[in-house]
């Protein structure tokens, strides 16, 4: 059965085009559990709300502790990683939703083995997270987002302090 070039080419168009979606999506949600980091391996994260109240987090093991924020907040990261990873450059993608910025075109940690970057979270209340990539190792950065129209539902978080 022959069909119509039109309909053989927009089918080919919505494959290619729902394949990429998948793939892309699948490359940006996806962590290996073997690469987060061991005891030692992660940052600590001092989180600058844009109150001026500022916390700070770990992601010594892998995960960061659930850290709080308002819709649409955007807050500076400045992460210090072991003395071993200074000099490294690190991979960084917000992986839910919010959007993750740096200075630099290729963030790279400085001598001292700190990194600023930014993140906006977005409006959609829940999980938010950061994967950060550095020497082998994956450090998982978690933001809760707090729903508006239910404020007191949502897991422990971390407290700010002034």
């Amino acid at each position: 059965m022959k069909f119509p070039p039109l309909l053989t080419g927009l089918a080919v168009l919505a494959s290619v085009t729902f394949c990429s979606v998948s793939l892309s999506f699948a490359q940006t949600a996806q962590v290996d559990p073997q690469q987060l980091g061991q005891s030692g391996d992660g940052p600590v994260a001092v989180v600058s709300l844009s109150d001026g109240r500022w916390l700070a987090a770990t992601a010594e093991r892998g995960l960061s502790s659930l850290i709080g924020l308002q819709p649409n907040d955007q807050v500076t990261l400045e992460l210090s990683f072991p003395q071993g990873f200074a000099g490294q450059p690190i991979g960084a993608e917000s992986l839910d939703g919010g959007t993750l910025s740096s200075s630099q075109r290729t963030p790279t940690l400085n001598a001292d083995g700190v990194l600023s970057l930014t993140f906006a979270a977005g409006f959609q209340p829940g999980l938010h997270r950061i994967a950060l990539r550095a020497g082998g190792t994956v450090s998982i950065l978690r933001f809760w987002v707090i729903d508006p129209a239910n404020p007191s539902s949502h897991p422990d978080l971390l407290s700010p302090s002034r």
